[in-house]
């Protein structure tokens, strides 16, 4: 995303997906090969933007733990202790916006949810 930042905090929840070669920390990632990792993002995108809500797909698929079980969004600040990338897309997207980053954890589906 091109854009500058349009916030300086927000509140985001994401959907961490990987595979073998990146973050294959989860079993589930761990068997995906990088086509299949691609797949499974463009589906789940689908999903979303024909209405599928963020945290039921958050639960069903995210392979971050905490993102699972807390359902707690993070709260993001030019200086907070996250991966750049993650913090550069957080602040960049409007509230209610997806994005997608691809960190060394693996693709981070984004929503701003404040």
């Amino acid at each position: 995303m091109a854009r500058r930042p349009v916030t300086r905090h927000a509140k985001v929840k994401h959907i961490l997906l990987g595979c073998a070669a990146v973050h294959g920390d989860d079993p589930r990632g761990a068997a995906r090969d990088r086509p299949a990792l691609e797949a499974l993002v463009k589906a789940t995108l689908a999903r979303l933007k024909a209405g599928a809500k963020f945290e039921v797909v958050m639960a069903e698929l995210s392979e971050d733990a905490y993102s699972i079980t807390s359902g707690e969004p993070f709260n993001v600040t030019p200086d907070a202790g996250l991966v750049p990338r993650f913090k550069d897309l957080a602040l960049r997207l409007k509230v209610g916006e997806v994005g997608v980053i691809i960190t060394n954890f693996g693709v981070h589906i984004v929503r701003r949810m404040e």
